[in-house]
């Protein structure tokens, strides 16, 4: 099957130049361009194909990430062809999360933390939560424990 198929209604002197073209390349080689210009797509965007396999550009990139569920990664479309992904709330260096609960497991999937409402627990044991400890009193009597 030649490279380059050979076009339906046109003048032998293309029909011929396309053939040469196809044996110069060869049938198991592929073509490599130096430059491509799409007139019809927009700068700087993402490209898909349509469902005829034409390419268009992306203008709404959120339609490509697809948000799991409420309070995880939400998705912001900037309207300018480009998103922003961020948390329901901060988690960096100076930041002061919150969290309903939290559970640290080893490898073996053995509890070694974990915060509730009502009690901390290390290996060692649980440890009840009075109204306003801290959690360095917490720690504390952990580390007693």
């Amino acid at each position: 099957m030649p490279l380059v198929p050979e076009p339906i209604n046109c003048d032998e002197s293309v029909k011929r130049a396309i053939r040469a073209i196809s044996r110069k390349l060869g049938y198991t080689s592929s073509g490599l361009l130096a430059g491509l210009t799409l007139t019809d797509l927009t700068a700087s965007r993402l490209v898909a194909t349509d469902s005829g396999k034409v390419l268009e550009s992306i203008t709404d990139l959120t339609e490509w990430i697809i948000e799991s569920s409420a309070n995880q990664v939400v998705v912001t479309d900037n309207g300018d062809g480009t998103l922003t992904l961020s948390l329901p709330q901060d988690v960096h260096v100076d930041a002061t999360p919150e969290f309903a609960g939290i559970t640290i497991k080893d490898s073996s999937d053995d509890i070694i933390f974990y915060v509730d409402d009502d009690e901390m627990y290390f290996t060692g044991g649980a440890i009840p939560i009075a109204d306003g400890m801290s959690i360095g009193l917490l720690l504390a009597l952990t580390y007693k424990t």
